[in-house]
C-alpha cells in the first residue's frame, strides 16, 4: 500500500497494524539496491510501514513467559534501478509459497523526443497500483524505462490496473492499463514526456574553484506551483524536485557543486539559482530561462566576509548521516557539506551508531579542511522511566558524546547498548569510552516526542524552569534532575546544553527559559549551537557555534578544544556572530569564560554584531536573571543595502558602562543575543515554555492560534517564508527556508564583591 500510513505512537500502534502481502524499498543512491520481503509461513507480513519506521513480522498476540515465537520470511535483494526484478521475483515466491496466480506484465514506451531516457527515477519512472475502490490505488511497483524507453514488468494482481508516469516528481501521463488477454501482454503504448534541460554550474571563492551549494528556486509563485513536485507522492514537496529529499545531491531543490563543477538536469523553466558558501561568504544570485533540451552554463564568484571572530574555529556538534536511521545522505556527500559551508570542527553523531567519515575524509582529499570528531547521539526507544506527573513510562530524549574511535569490528560502530538507563547512568556508560576529555551534550530540551519516544530529556521529566531545582531529589519533577548513582553522577550532569538547533528560532525559544533557569539557580552549562542536520535541505552549519580554543586546524587538540567549549568560550550563530568583552576601555579587558569577574568603577561592556549581508539583523538584546533588556534595535542597527553584495558586515559596535546594565551588589549572569525581533508567542498551557505562535498572523496569540489537533497549546513556528523580495528574510531564506536569523554568547558570570559568585536565584 506503498507508505500510506499516518503518524503514530506507542497508544495508536494497534490501530495503524495491517497486512502486507509483500513490502519493496530502495535506498536513495544512485548505486543502492533494491529489496523485499514477503512471509513464508503465513499469507501476509503483519505490522506497519511508513517512510520513518517500518516493523513487520507476526500479527499481534500474547507471548507468555515459557513460550518461543517464530515466523519464516523470504528477502530478495536486486541490483536494478527500480522495483520492477524485486516485483517479479517475490510474485513467483508467492504463487510457490502460497499458490498465488501468475502475475500480470505491463509494458509500454516513453517518449522525450531524442533524449535517451536511461538513468534514474528524475527522468521517467512508470509507477503500477492497483485499483481497489473510487479513487483508491494501491501502489504495486515502479519501472525505469531502459536506454529506448521501453519497460516491462511483473504485477502480482488481477484486478483493474493504474499507471502513472512520473518525471522530477510530477505525474506527466496517466490512465486506466488497459485489460489484455490471458498469457498476453498489458501495454499503455507510447506516452510522449517533455525532454529536461541540463544545466552546468561551477562556483569560485575569492577566484578559487570551490566546494558550495546551489538552491534552485522558481522564478515566482506561479512557476513554483508548476513544478512542485514530490517522490511518487511521499516525503515532503519540493520546486523543482530535482532528487529525493532523503538521498545524495540532488536532493530536493540543492546541489552539491564540486570543484570542477557540476551538471544536472532539470525541467524546463524560469529560475532564481543561489549560491552559498555559508555564513562567511557572500551569497550568488543567477537568473535563467531555460527551455526543453536546452544546455546553459553558469559561473559565480564568491567573496570572503569578515563575519567569524579571529582565531575562533567553527563547529558543528550535531550532524547525522547515512549511519543514521533517519537519515539516508552518503557520507560522501555529508562531508562535501562540511567544507562547502566552513565548518571546520565536526563531531559526529549519528544515533546509536559510532562513525567518524575517515574513508570520506581521506578519498576526498579534505583532511586540512575539516577535523571530524567521532562521536555518537544516544537515542533511547524503550519506555522504561517513571518520572512524576505521569503514569507512563519514559525515555531520557537525545544525548550527544565525543571523543569516540569508531570500532568498525563491532556492532554499531561500538556504541554501547544504551537502553533502560537514566541520564546519571548513561553518564557513566560513556566515560570510559570518551576518556578525560569527553563531553556529554543535552540535545534539543524540549523537543517533541516521537512515536512514544520523548527526544528532549527535559520535557520528558516535566521540568518547569519557574520553579526551584532543590537541593537534592525530592520526588519531584525538578528534584529529577538530582537523582544521582551510588558514586554521585547526578541526571543534571550533562556539559553542554543545546540552545539553538537548526536554522529556525523554534527550538531556542524553547530552551532560553530553561538554561536561563540552570544558569539562575547555579548550574552553570554552556549553550551551544548545532544544525542537527540529516539531509541536504537541512543546511549544515546553521546553527552552528564558534570556539575559542586558542588554536587552529593544523594544531588541533581535541582536549583543548573540549575544555573550551566546557568553560564557556563559545558563542552559537546560525549567522549572526556576537562577540563581547568587559573590563577597563584603555586597559585589560576579558572576554567569555565561567572563570567570574568582578566589575571596577569605569568598566564596559564591549559588544560586536556581525553577519553576513544577506542575514536581517533588527535587535540587540541582554539577558540577565531579571529578565530581557533590548538595548539596540532598528536604526541603532547597520542595515546593508545589498544583501548579495559585500559591504555591511559590521552591524554594531558600542562598549555600554556596566553598570548601566546590572544591579548594584548584586551577583548575576550575563548574556546578548542579536537576530530579527521575535514574533509574539505565549505560553498558553503554562508550563513556563513558550509553545505557541501567532499563527492566524492577527498579532495576538491566543487559542485561535491553537490547531485542532493539538488540546492546550501549539504549534510553535517560524513565520512562513516571504514571496515578497523586499522582505528582509527574502535572500536567507532561498537559501536556509524557515530561518530566522540569531545569535548568542555564553554567559559572563557577574561577581560583584568579589568573594566568589553565588547564583542568584529566580525572579518571583
Amino acid at each position: 500500500q506503498g507508505f500510506a500510513h499516518e503518524g503514530f505512537g506507542l497508544l495508536s500502534l494497534q490501530d495503524e497494524y495491517a497486512g502486507f502481502d509483500y513490502v519493496m524499498a530502495r535506498a536513495a543512491e544512485d548505486d543502492a539496491p533494491s529489496y523485499g520481503l514477503v512471509s513464508c509461513d503465513r499469507k501476509q507480513l503483519q505490522g506497519v510501514n511508513s517512510t520513518e519506521l517500518s516493523a513487520l513480522g507476526t500479527g499481534i498476540s500474547m507471548l507468555r513467559p515459557g513460550e518461543e515465537w517464530s515466523y519464516q520470511r523470504y528477502l530478495q535483494v536486486s541490483e536494478s534501478r527500480d522495483l520492477s526484478e524485486v516485483t517479479k521475483r517475490l510474485a513467483t515466491a508467492r504463487r510457490q509459497l502460497h499458490g498465488e496466480a501468475r502475475p500480470v506484465f505491463v509494458s509500454g514506451d516513453i517518449s522525450a523526443g531524442a533524449l535517451p531516457l536511461a538513468g534514474d527515477m528524475r527522468r521517467a519512472t512508470v509507477q503500477i497500483s492497483e485499483i481497489v475502490g473510487d479513487d483508491l490505488r494501491r501502489p504495486l511497483t515502479t519501472v525505469i524505462p531502459n536506454s529506448k524507453g521501453h519497460f516491462r514488468t511483473a504485477v502480482p494482481s488481477q484486478s483493474w490496473l493504474y499507471y502513472e508516469v512520473w518525471s522530477f516528481g510530477r505525474v506527466l501521463a496517466e490512465g486506466v492499463v488497459p485489460r489484455a488477454a490471458p498469457a498476453e501482454e498489458a501495454s499503455i503504448g507510447t506516452i510522449e514526456i517533455e525532454m529536461p534541460a541540463r544545466l552546468s554550474v561551477a562556483v569560485t571563492g575569492n577566484g578559487e574553484p570551490s566546494l558550495a551549494s546551489l538552491f534552485v528556486s522558481p522564478a515566482d509563485e506561479d512557476e513554483r506551483e508548476r513544478l512542485a513536485g514530490t517522490w511518487l507522492g511521499e516525503f515532503r514537496e519540493c520546486s523543482p524536485w530535482l532528487g529525493s529529499p532523503v538521498g545524495a545531491s540532488p536532493a530536493c531543490n540543492v546541489v552539491n557543486v564540486e570543484p570542477q563543477g557540476n551538471d544536472f538536469e532539470l525541467p524546463a523553466g524560469r529560475y532564481q539559482l543561489w549560491f552559498t558558501m555559508g555564513p562567511e561568504w557572500t551569497l550568488g544570485r543567477k537568473d535563467i530561462e531555460i527551455a526543453a533540451g536546452e544546455v546553459q552554463s553558469v559561473e559565480v564568484d564568491l567573496e570572503h566576509l569578515d563575519v567569524a571572530p579571529l582565531g575562533w574555529l567553527s563547529a558543528d556538534l550535531h550532524v547525522h548521516g547515512s549511519a543514521s536511521f533517519d537519515s539516508s545522505l552518503p557520507d560522501l556527500d555529508r562531508v562535501r557539506t562540511f567544507v562547502a559551508h566552513g565548518v571546520q570542527v565536526i563531531a559526529a553523531t549519528d544515533h546509536d551508531a559510532v562513525v567518524d567519515y575517515a574513508d570520506a575524509v581521506e578519498t576526498l582529499g579534505l583532511g586540512d579542511r575539516v577535523e571530524v570528531l567521532g562521536g555518537l547521539e544516544t537515542t533511547q526507544l524503550i519506555p522504561h522511566m517513571k518520572v512524576p506527573g505521569s503514569d507512563f513510562p519514559k525515555v531520557i530524549g537525545h544525548f550527544n558524546h565525543w571523543p569516540m574511535t569508531p570500532d568498525t569490528d563491532a556492532p554499531r560502530g561500538g556504541a554501547p547498548w544504551d537502553e533502560l538507563v537514566e541520564a546519571k547512568e548513561l553518564y557513566e556508560l560513556m566515560d570510559p569510552l570518551l576518556g578525560d576529555e569527553g563531553i556529554h551534550m543535552l540535545n534539543h530540551p524540549w523537543d517533541q516526542p516521537q512515536f512514544g519516544r520523548d527526544l528532549g530529556f527535559f520535557r520528558a521529566i516535566g521540568f518547569d524552569p519557574r520553579d526551584v531545582i532543590p537541593e537534592k531529589d525530592d520526588g519531584s519533577a525538578n528534584g529529577f534532575l538530582l537523582r544521582a548513582t551510588p558514586s554521585g553522577t547526578r541526571n543534571i550532569d550533562f556539559d553542554l546544553i543545546e540552545v539553538q538547533n537548526g536554522a529556525s528560532a523554534v527550538q531556542a525559544l524553547e530552551t532560553r527559559p530553561l538554561w536561563f533557569s540552570l544558569l539562575s539557580q547555579g548550574h552553570v552549562r554552556a549553550g551551544v549551537g548545532n544544525s542537527d542536520s540529516h539531509e541536504l535541505h537541512e543546511r549544515l552549519g546553521f546553527g552552528r557555534s564558534y570556539v575559542d580554543a586558542s588554536m587552529n586546524l593544523e594544531n588541533f587538540d581535541v582536549g583543548l578544544f573540549n575544555r573550551a567549549l566546557k568553560g564557556g568560550k563559545v558563542i552559537g550563530s546560525n549567522g549572526v556572530v556576537v562577540t563581547v568583552d568587559v573590563g577597563q576601555e584603555s586597559g585589560q579587558r576579558r572576554g567569555l569564560g565561567f572563570d567570574p569577574y568582578t566589575p571596577q568603577a569605569g568598566d564596559t561592556l564591549r559588544i560586536e554584531v556581525r553577519a553576513p549581508p544577506w542575514v536581517p539583523v533588527d535587535e540587540l538584546r541582554l539577558v540577565t536573571h531579571t529578565g530581557v533588556k533590548v538595548i539596540a534595535s532598528g536604526e541603532d542597527l547597520e542595515h546593508p543595502i545589498d544583501p548579495l553584495g559585500n559591504e555591511g558586515v559590521l552591524r554594531y559596535r558600542a562598549a555600554i558602562p556596566l553598570d548601566s546594565v546590572l544591579t548594584e551588589g548584586v551577583d548575576t549572569w550575563l548574556v546578548v543575543e542579536a537576530g530579527m525581533r521575535f514574533q509574539p508567542v505565549a505560553d498558553l498551557d503554562d508550563d513556563g515554555v513558550l509553545d505557541t505562535s501567532d499563527n492566524n498572523q492577527d498579532g495576538v496569540v491566543d487559542e485561535r492560534d491553537i490547531e485542532d489537533d493539538d488540546d492546550e497549546s501549539g504549534p510553535l513556528a517560524t513565520p512562513p517564508d516571504p514571496i515578497d523580495a523586499d522582505d528582509p528574510r527574502y535572500a536567507l531564506t532561498r537559501v536556509l527556508p524557515g530561518a530566522w536569523p540569531y545569535g548568542f554568547t555564553n554567559a559572563i558570570l557577574i561577581d560583584w564583591q568579589g568573594d566568589g559568585w553565588q547564583a542568584p536565584g529566580l525572579q518571583p
